[in-house]
C-alpha cells in the first residue's frame, strides 16, 4: 500500500539478513536498493549477509568519502578486500550518470552509504519543501556544501526507483538535524522504505522519520506534538505505538527467549579478598566524603561572599557545573559521584574478572569481558604517553582532581559573559588551607591499590596465564605491564575493530574486552562459519549505564 515498514527485531535475530534479502528483492524488481547505515564498517557486514543468502555477486556502489581511519572498502570474513571504495573521480562520474539517467550505471547493483554523508548542502528541507539555505553574514558555502548537495540531489533523483533500507534507524538524526530533515524529505519520495532498529523509538526526535510513511501519519498531530507525546509517554507509550503499528501491518518484532542461556551472579568467596575490597572501597569513599565536606565548609562561604561582592555590579559567581559537592547536585548519570563510584567498583572487580576469564579458557570456553568505562580520560591527564616505566597509577589521581576542582568557579558579569578561574588559595581561611593540605596528604599516603586502568588489569591477568587478548573499545592507548610489575603507557595497536573481531573468531585471540562500541555490526557468537567454534561466555564486569546498550552487547 505504499507504506514503510519497521523491522524492530531484537539484536542478533537477523535484521542484516533481512536487509540483504531486501537488497536482492530490489535488484530483481529492477529498482535501485540503497542501504544507509551508521558506520562504514557495516558495509562489509552487509556483503557477508548477502553471501549468506546466496547473492555474493551483487556489486555495491560504495558512496562514501575517503577516510584513512575508517575504511569504506568491503571485506570478507577473513579481512580480504572484495570491493574497494571508488575514487572521487569515479564517484563524481556515477553522480553525473544518476542525474542524467535516473539510475545507477550498469556496473553497480546497489548503493551503500552512511547517514552523515547527507549532513551538508546548500539547501534546507522543511515540511517536505526544498529551499535555498540562508548562510550567516560571515558564512559562505564551501566545497563540502556543494559536494554534499550534489549527493543529496542525486539521491533525490534515485528516490523514485529506490528501495531505501535505513539500518539502525534510531541514529538517523534528531528532529532539528540536517540529516533527519533531508531523510524526511526523501522518505516520501522513495519506491519503498524499510527501517531496521531494535530500539526504533528510543529517541522521540526520530519519530518524524517514521511518521511520514506509516499509520502514525493518520493520527492527525503535528510533528512537535508527536515528539512531545513520545517524551511524556515514555516506554509505555512506545509499547502502545508499537502494538498499533504491528496491527496496521507496518512493523514486526521478534525476540529470543534466552532458552539454554544461564546467568551466573558470581560473588567473591575468598573472605580475605572480600575484606581487602571493603577496606579499599572505604578508603576511597572516606576521602571522597572528606572532599565534599571540605567544599561545603570552606569553599561555599567564599563563593557566597563573592556573590555578595558581585551583586553591586549585577554579576553572579557560582560553582563551575560539575564541581559543587563533587557533582552530587548534578544529574546522577553525569555527576562526579556516579562516575567515581563506577570507577571504584570496576577497579575492585578487575583482577577477579581476569581470573574468572582464565577459568573459562581452561574449561574450553572463549570469554568476552564487557565494561562500560575505559577511564582513558583520567589516564591521559595523569600520565599521557610514558616514555619510562612507572608504577600503575592509582585511582587517587581522580580524588586529587576532584579536590582541586572544588576551588574552580565560573564568573558571570552583568552582560552575561562567563569566565572560569580558580579561587586564590589564600582566600581560604587558615583552617581551610590546613584542611586542604591534610586531605591532599591523606590521598597521597592512603593509596587505595585500585588501578586507574582496570581494563589493563584484566588484560594482564589473561596475558600472565599465557592467553592472547584483544580489545574492542575506543581507547587510543593502554598500559603494558613489565615483568617487574611496572607499566608503560603506549599507543594501542589493535584498533582495527573488524580485524580484531575476525582474529577472535578465527582463534588468533583467546579473549576480548568490549564496551558499547562493539554493540553494532559485530558478531562474536560461536558459528559454523568461524574457524574457532569454542563456546562463548560473557563476563559482565561492568554493566552499561543505558539498558539499550546492554541489550546491544548481549
Amino acid at each position: 500500500n505504499g507504506s514503510a515498514f519497521i523491522i524492530g527485531d531484537q539484536t542478533g535475530i537477523g535484521k542484516g539478513r533481512q536487509a540483504a534479502a531486501l537488497i536482492r528483492y530490489g535488484v530483481k524488481k529492477g529498482g535501485c536498493p540503497v542501504f544507509i547505515t551508521v558506520k562504514k564498517g557495516l558495509f562489509s557486514d552487509m556483503y557477508r549477509d548477502l553471501c549468506d543468502i546466496g547473492s555474493p555477486e551483487l556489486r555495491p556502489f560504495i558512496w562514501s568519502a575517503d577516510d584513512e581511519k575508517h575504511s569504506a572498502d568491503v571485506t570478507d570474513a577473513d579481512g580480504n578486500t572484495i570491493f574497494k571504495r571508488p575514487s572521487d573521480k569515479e564517484q563524481k562520474r556515477v553522480v553525473e550518470y544518476i542525474n542524467k539517467h535516473g539510475k545507477l550505471p550498469p556496473e553497480y547493483d546497489y548503493v551503500v552509504t552512511t547517514y552523515d554523508s547527507f549532513k551538508s548542502g546548500t539547501k534546507d528541507y522543511e515540511d517536505g519543501q526544498k529551499k535555498d539555505r540562508k548562510f550567516g553574514k560571515n558564512e559562505k558555502p564551501g566545497p563540502s556544501h556543494f559536494n554534499g548537495q550534489a549527493k543529496r540531489d542525486a539521491m533525490e533523483v534515485l528516490a523514485a526507483s529506490s528501495y531505501v533500507i535505513m539500518d539502525e534507524s534510531h541514529n538517523a538524526g534528531g528532529d532539528k538535524s540536517n540529516v533527519s530533515k533531508y531523510l524526511q524529505y526523501i522518505t516520501t519520495r522513495t519506491k519503498g522504505t524499510t527501517f531496521l532498529s531494535a530500539t526504533f523509538a528510543k529517541r522521540p526526535e526520530n519519530m518524524p522519520i517514521y511518521a511520514l510513511r506509516t499509520a502514525i501519519s493518520k493520527a492527525g498531530v503535528k510533528i512537535d506534538e508527536l515528539i512531545g507525546a513520545v517524551k511524556r509517554g515514555g516506554a509505555t507509550f512506545q509499547e502502545v505505538m508499537s502494538k498499533a503499528l504491528t496491527g496496521a501491518g507496518q512493523m514486526i518484532r521478534r525476540e529470543r527467549d534466552m532458552t539454554g542461556v544461564t546467568i551466573d551472579w558470581r560473588g567473591i568467596e575468598d573472605e580475605a579478598v572480600v575484606q581487602k575490597q571493603r577496606e579499599q572501597y572505604d578508603t576511597v569513599i572516606g576521602l571522597f566524603n572528606d572532599i565534599i565536606n571540605f567544599q561545603r565548609t570552606y569553599v561555599d562561604p567564599i563563593v557566597n561572599n563573592m556573590n555578595d561582592e558581585a551583586a553591586d555590579v549585577q554579576g553572579e559567581v557560582d560553582h563551575t557545573p560539575g564541581t559543587r559537592d563533587m557533582g552530587i547536585n548534578n544529574t546522577p548519570f553525569a555527576s562526579r559521584t556516579y562516575n567515581m563510584v563506577q570507577q571504584v567498583l570496576l577497579s575492585l572487580k578487575a583482577e577477579e574478572a581476569g581470573k574468572r576469564a582464565v577459568e573459562h579458557l581452561k574449561a574450553g570456553r572463549k570469554p568476552v569481558i564487557a565494561v562500560a568505562n575505559t577511564n582513558e580520560g583520567a589516564a591521559d591527564e595523569a600520565v599521557g604517553m610514558s616514555e619510562e616505566d612507572l608504577e600503575m597509577p592509582d585511582l587517587s589521581v581522580n580524588l586529587k582532581k576532584g579536590l582541586q576542582g572544588t576551588m574552580r568557579i565560573t564568573k558571570k558579569d552583568a552582560f552575561g559573559n562567563s569566565t572560569n578561574e580558580m579561587i586564590p588559595f589564600d582566600r581560604l581561611s587558615e583552617e581551610g588551607r590546613a584542611r586542604y593540605q591534610e586531605i591532599m596528604d591523606a590521598i597521597d599516603s592512603a593509596s587505595s591499590g585500585l588501578s586507574l586502568s582496570p581494563i589493563d588489569v584484566i588484560k594482564n591477568e589473561l596475558q600472565k596465564a599465557g592467553y592472547k587478548v584483544g580489545e574492542l573499545t575506543g581507547r587510543k592507548a593502554e598500559f603494558v605491564y613489565n615483568e617487574d610489575g611496572t607499566v608503560r603507557r603506549v599507543k594501542r595497536q589493535d584498533t582495527d575493530k573488524k580485524k580484531t573481531a575476525a582474529d577472535f573468531n578465527s582463534g588468533k585471540l583467546d579473549a576480548l574486552i568490549i564496551n558499547r562500541s562493539a554493540g553494532t555490526g559485530i558478531s562474536l557468537h560461536a558459528s559454523e562459519k568461524f574457524k574457532d567454534q569454542r563456546q562463548r561466555v560473557m563476563i559482565v564486569a561492568q554493566a552499561q549505564g543505558d539498558v539499550n546498550d546492554e541489550v546491544l552487547l548481549l
